[in-house]
């Protein structure tokens, strides 16, 4: 099972990532500018780019997905 946590580097996704390591198979973090802290595969995107959007779905086919990202 693939987890996609889009703003992971946020307040909101970094605490998300730190519970989910540990519960499931595969977690996929996504960053704007800087990637995670935390040891998971990470992908920088930029979720105004709908085709970049696009494409970070049909490379990782996530089962779930949050959204912790935020326009600051």
């Amino acid at each position: 099972m693939t987890t996609l946590v889009i703003g992971a580097n946020g307040l909101v996704g970094s605490n998300v990532l730190d519970q989910l390591v540990d519960d499931w198979s595969r977690v996929v973090g996504t960053y704007h500018s800087e990637s995670p802290t935390i040891d998971v595969e990470s992908r920088q995107l930029d979720i105004t780019d709908s085709e970049a959007v696009r494409t970070v779905f049909e490379e990782i086919e996530p089962n779930s997905v949050l959204n912790c990202a935020a326009m600051t």
